[in-house]
């Protein structure tokens, strides 16, 4: 960031009365950079709607549904084609592991696209991609996953994290932005240094924890729901408004 964008940001916090952050990493960006004090940085993670995820179909039937193998081991990842998204490291992940029934499933579209379906199409990898494009049946993609993967270089939350969380997945996340802040490693999903294909290849080999997936589903549904989400708001405003 330029000297000059930096100048920018703190005059213009210095005339904001109060901050919100969606991860605990952003709101120390604010403190620390914008010379922000404490106490006028309010973390408030996002949210989701709990009945977005009650009738998800089967493994089965989202498999069937989005034209994905029945009997492959799927390892899913959901955002945008961009290099800060990570999914070349899951690919070069998903090519280290010999077994070719683990394969990799990526939701979403961006620049990276033409390169990443270019090296899918590499021996290693042949076959063991599926590109399903822009969807909005999210929580079908998850159903048909055996793991939810985030190969972030960098996160501001993580917002699909919290979906594959209450979709039940067990989860591998690059230990990034806000990532941290809302999965626990090895209690309710396991964190891996970004860009790293070898751990992350690793990581992917573990057989998926049921008790790791359901406690980090029990705690999205107590602290993470988009009900939560403007409680905290309004507790806010009514606190700044007093």
């Amino acid at each position: 960031v330029s000297v000059r964008r930096r100048l920018l940001e703190r005059v213009l916090a210095s005339g904001t009365d109060h901050f919100t952050a969606v991860s605990r990493s952003i709101r120390d960006h604010i403190s620390r950079d914008w010379g922000v004090a404490e106490d006028r940085v309010t973390f408030i993670p996002n949210g989701v709607d709990p009945e977005l995820f009650e009738n998800m179909p089967s493994k089965a039937e989202a498999r069937k549904i989005l034209g994905l193998p029945a009997d492959a081991s799927l390892v899913i990842t959901v955002g945008r084609l961009s290099p800060e998204k990570g999914q070349d490291v899951l690919l070069e992940a998903v090519a280290a592991i010999q077994d070719r029934s683990v394969q990799a499933v990526l939701v979403g579209d961006g620049p990276m696209r033409a390169s990443l379906e270019s090296r899918a199409k590499q021996p290693d990898l042949s076959g063991r991609v599926h590109f399903l494009g822009l969807r909005k049946d999210v929580p079908t993609c998850l159903a048909a996953a055996d793991l939810y993967v985030l190969p972030s270089r960098y996160e501001a939350q993580g917002m699909v994290v919290v979906e594959a969380m209450m979709a039940g997945l067990h989860i591998v996340d690059s230990r990034v932005g806000g990532v941290p802040g809302i999965l626990e490693d090895g209690v309710t999903g396991i964190l891996v240094p970004p860009a790293d294909p070898a751990v992350l290849a690793e990581a992917i080999r573990l057989r998926p924890n049921p008790e790791m997936a359901s406690r980090a589903r029990r705690e999205t549904l107590a602290a993470l729901t988009v009900d939560t989400m403007v409680e905290s708001y309004l507790k806010l405003y009514r606190e700044l408004s007093a």
